[in-house]
């Protein structure tokens, strides 16, 4: 498949002469009731052939040839090119086929309706997991509840691991305090763990994924102590732990979204997601 960014003017029709695919294709791509609703930015996928690749504004040999890890000359000798310099807006290639790499993939999801459900029958086939977004975490160590009962039955149909998500999240914003309170009580954090592994038990969740933002930076050891605590209990029974990780540069990036997210220990110790 490709990205295109819808330009001014442009209509599913028009994307399809170009793409040489049809417009129902296109529009069941991108679940698009109304054709005629298109707005200019937004990025479609587009469902193009295995071993084709459709040139677009500022393409060249030489970006094309590095996308899919081959050569120009390749290009050239595959496409009868015979001037590289002289590829046009819309033209089909023939290209390489990218090697498959086998990985786990992970979506988090906040509708647990209806619609949620179509999410995860759509993209069902493609997950490994999924991660209804969230349950959150009381400063008593309560884990509030979700009503995912659909969706979480949806995905074990199709093959899918879901997976508990915690959060400090408190009213509308996530709670330095309330991470803070948790991960400064040892017997906090053994309700914690105690409610999490009656939950996953009960509805049949196969991991935890620890969503803990805007940590006090001074909580970071006290983050990597709980989280040893939850690895080792949980992996005796065999549950899978991962972590979401703020999107570091280096690990020395200030800022309250960063600081108390230790990679090295989180990597050592669970399944780390970004």
């Amino acid at each position: 498949m490709q990205i295109h960014v819808v330009q001014q003017g442009q209509s599913l029709w028009s994307l399809s002469q170009i793409y040489r695919v049809r417009v129902q294709d296109i529009a069941a791509a991108n679940e698009i009731t109304d054709p005629n609703q298109l707005v200019i930015g937004q990025a479609l996928v587009i469902p193009t052939p295995p071993g084709t690749y459709v040139v677009q504004p500022g393409d060249s040999l030489y970006t094309i040839a590095r996308m899919y890890s081959t050569s120009i000359s390749t290009l050239a000798t595959q496409n009868r090119i015979t001037n590289p310099s002289q590829i046009y807006v819309g033209q089909v290639l023939r290209v390489p086929l990218r090697n498959r790499v086998a990985i786990d993939v992970n979506a988090y999801l906040t509708d647990f309706g209806t619609r949620g459900q179509q999410t995860v029958q759509q993209l069902g086939p493609h997950l490994t997991y999924l991660s209804p977004f969230s349950h959150h975490v009381g400063t008593d160590g309560r884990i509030t509840p979700l009503n995912d009962t659909l969706v979480l039955n949806t995905a074990k149909s199709y093959g899918v691991a879901p997976l508990l998500v915690m959060s400090n999240w408190s009213g509308n914003m996530f709670s330095s305090d309330v991470a803070h309170t948790i991960l400064n009580s040892t017997s906090l954090q053994q309700t914690v763990i105690t409610n999490v592994l009656d939950l996953m038990k009960n509805r049949g969740y196969r991991g935890l994924n620890i969503d803990f933002e805007y940590v006090y930076p001074q909580d970071r050891e006290a983050y990597n102590q709980f989280l040893q605590r939850v690895v080792t209990q949980l992996h005796a029974q065999g549950y899978l732990v991962s972590t979401a990780l703020a999107p570091k540069e280096s690990a020395t990036q200030p800022g309250l979204l960063y600081q108390a997210h230790d990679y090295a220990t989180h990597g050592r110790l669970a399944i780390s997601s970004c």
